[in-house]
C-alpha cells in the first residue's frame, strides 16, 4: 500500500505540475486573445477611418465630377439665372436636359388648360346663374308692370271715344269726322266774325 500510496501520491504531483502549466498556458494564450482584441480592435478602427477617407474622396469626386467649370453657349431665353448687373454667379446653377424641360412645359401646359376648362365651366355657370337672377328680376318687374297695368285699367275713365274705340270704330273715319266738324266750327267763326265787322261799318 505505501507503493500504492507513493503512486498516487507521484499522480497527485504531476497532475498539478501539468495543471500549473496548463494554466501558465492558459494566462499566456490569454495575454495574447487581449493582445490580438487590441490588435483588431485597432484594424477595425483603422478600416473605419480609411472607408471613411474612402467616401470622402469619392464623395469629393463625385463632386468634382458634377460640378466643372464649362463654358456653356446658350440660346436667349434657356438662361433662368437671374443676371446681375457685370457677372452673373452660377455657382448654384444646374444644366437640365432639354427633353426633361419639355417634358415638366407639356404636364404644366396639360394641368394649366385643366385650370383653364375648369375655370370656363365655372364663368359660365355663374353665366347661367346670373342670367337666371336677371330674369327673376325682369319677371317680377314685368309683373309688377303688368298689376299696375291692370289697375291702370280700372281706374280708368270710359269716355264716348274710348267706347267707339273699343267698339272697333275705324279710327281714321272719326278723325275726319272731327276735322269737318273744327272745319264747319271755323266757317261758321268765320262768318260769325265778318258779319260783326259789317254791323260795325
Amino acid at each position: 500500500t505505501w507503493a500504492h500510496l507513493q503512486d498516487l501520491r507521484t499522480q497527485k504531483i504531476e497532475t498539478e505540475l501539468q495543471l500549473r502549466k496548463s494554466r501558465r498556458d492558459l494566462g499566456e494564450l490569454e495575454a495574447v486573445l487581449t493582445t490580438l482584441g487590441e490588435q483588431l480592435d485597432a484594424a477595425e478602427d483603422k478600416i473605419a477611418d480609411v472607408q471613411n477617407r474612402r467616401e470622402v474622396l469619392l464623395e469629393q469626386r463625385a463632386v468634382a465630377g458634377s460640378n466643372l467649370e464649362l463654358l456653356v453657349r446658350l440660346q436667349q431665353g434657356q438662361d433662368e439665372m437671374e443676371s446681375e448687373g457685370v457677372v452673373t454667379d452660377y455657382s448654384d446653377a444646374i444644366l437640365v436636359n432639354r427633353r426633361v424641360v419639355e417634358e415638366a412645359n407639356t404636364a404644366i401646359r396639360a394641368l394649366g388648360s385643366e385650370v383653364v376648362d375648369t375655370l370656363e365651366s365655372i364663368k359660365d355657370f355663374r353665366k347661367n346663374i346670373n342670367f337666371m337672377l336677371w330674369e327673376h328680376r325682369f319677371l317680377e318687374a314685368t309683373g309688377t308692370d303688368t298689376e299696375e297695368h291692370y289697375t291702370d285699367l280700372h281706374m280708368l275713365r270710359v269716355t264716348k271715344t274710348l267706347q267707339e274705340f273699343l267698339k272697333g270704330g275705324d279710327l281714321a273715319e272719326r278723325r275726319r269726322r272731327e276735322i269737318e266738324k273744327a272745319d264747319a266750327k271755323l266757317e261758321h267763326v268765320k262768318s260769325s266774325h265778318t258779319r260783326s265787322l259789317q254791323k260795325l261799318r
